[in-house]
């Protein structure tokens, strides 16, 4: 929308506007990040039941995109003797982003100016001697003043220091610093100490700033996008500024896809755990079913075999009575009873227990 508008003379918004008034669509955010990488995206079809297809829109020039009037020019020969010329009033400096003003005075409290300072202000971590301040400060504002037209957002974090949120992720910058070995000139204390004692050695060379700079996205390097700009032999970090721009803006763009992807595998993850849960749920309500069916065709099968020897003993009984019946008669009339409460279907016919009787009873049934 912004390059589009500067073509036609216009505001990012007198277009905006323009293309809402006409129902035309506009790519959503992180449409030409995704498309650049080969995401699906959906292009919402240019339709409306409001206008035919071949009507033309004229937008006029925005207000904000109009020159201002040039005031008349009052030359020397017509001011008056007495009125002083009025001297040009200097431009009110622009104030800087909080964040650059805290990165500075972590860099003027090093009392190092040659050795490293190390500051972390979030979204940047920063890694660079005070001499490179001015350089880091400069590279950082200019990052900074590319958020509005790269729909980015710098905005408060949790605690007290700022997100940079590209395509509505969090983007972690680091801007580091670095080394050169240069010779080690050992100290008397060295010298002396390793002469003491053996397992001293005596460096031979010290790590020290390059003043070489390189911008690196910290935590997109897994998603297969570019994450490190550096200065180099035949080009400096502010001649590959607008490639790392665009990096942190792809960057967002992955990370808010990789968020997608994981989102959609959380939800299938917990559709499938709410499938599985069900299935093992049906699976004990079954068992429960099966291990009381089990039970009641072996009672009912224990239950036929001693109605089958009781009328065997009845059998013999009429053939060959006893002198004393009572006896006999008492353990034919306990053994009836007991065949009658252990047969199942002495109770009626059986009935299907309901599913969620058997899955609150399936624990008895637990080792079967």
């Amino acid at each position: 929308m912004n390059k589009l508008a500067v073509e036609l003379g216009l505001s990012d918004q007198g277009l905006a506007k323009a293309c809402r008034r006409y129902d035309i669509p506009v790519p959503p955010l992180g449409y030409w990040q995704k498309l650049a990488h080969g995401k699906a995206i959906d292009r919402p079809p240019l339709e409306s039941v409001r206008f035919d297809e071949n009507v033309i829109v004229q937008v006029p020039p925005g207000v904000k995109m109009r020159p201002k009037p040039i005031k008349p020019e009052i030359t020397k020969a017509s001011r008056s003797a007495s009125e002083p010329e009025a001297e040009p009033k200097a431009e009110k400096a622009e104030k800087p982003h909080p964040m650059l003003i805290k990165i500075r005075k972590a860099f003027d409290r090093s009392k190092k100016p040659s050795e490293f300072a190390y500051v972390n202000v979030s979204p940047f971590k920063i890694r660079a001697s005070p001499l490179e301040a001015e350089r880091v400060l400069s590279l950082i504002s200019s990052v900074v003043a590319a958020a509005p037209f790269e729909s980015w957002e710098f905005k408060p974090s949790k605690d007290g220091d700022w997100e940079l949120l590209a395509s509505g992720e969090r983007v972690e910058i680091s801007l580091t610093e670095n080394t050169k070995n240069v010779p080690h000139v050992a100290t008397p204390t060295e010298i002396r100490e390793s002469k003491l004692y053996s397992w001293i050695k005596i460096p031979e060379f010290d790590q020290v700033p390059s003043g070489e700079l390189k911008f690196t996205i910290t935590n997109a390097s897994y998603l297969g996008v570019r994450s490190n700009w550096s200065d180099g032999k035949k080009q400096t970090l502010e001649s590959v500024l607008p490639s790392f721009i665009e990096g942190v803006s792809l960057a967002g763009a992955a990370l808010h896809a990789r968020r997608l992807e994981r989102e959609e595998q959380a939800r299938k993850a917990e559709i499938w755990q709410r499938q599985e849960a069900e299935r093992r749920r049906l699976q004990e309500i079954q068992r429960m079913r099966v291990a009381i069916l089990k039970e009641q065709a072996r009672q009912h099968s224990e239950a036929e075999a001693l109605r089958a020897y009781v009328t065997a003993v009845k059998a013999k009984l009429g053939k060959e009575p006893p002198d004393d019946l009572e006896p006999i008669q008492t353990w034919i009339n306990w053994a009836e009873q007991y065949i009658q409460e252990l047969d199942p279907l002495y109770k009626g016919l059986p009935a299907l227990m309901s599913d969620e009787e058997a899955y609150r009873n399936s624990w008895r049934y637990r080792d079967e």
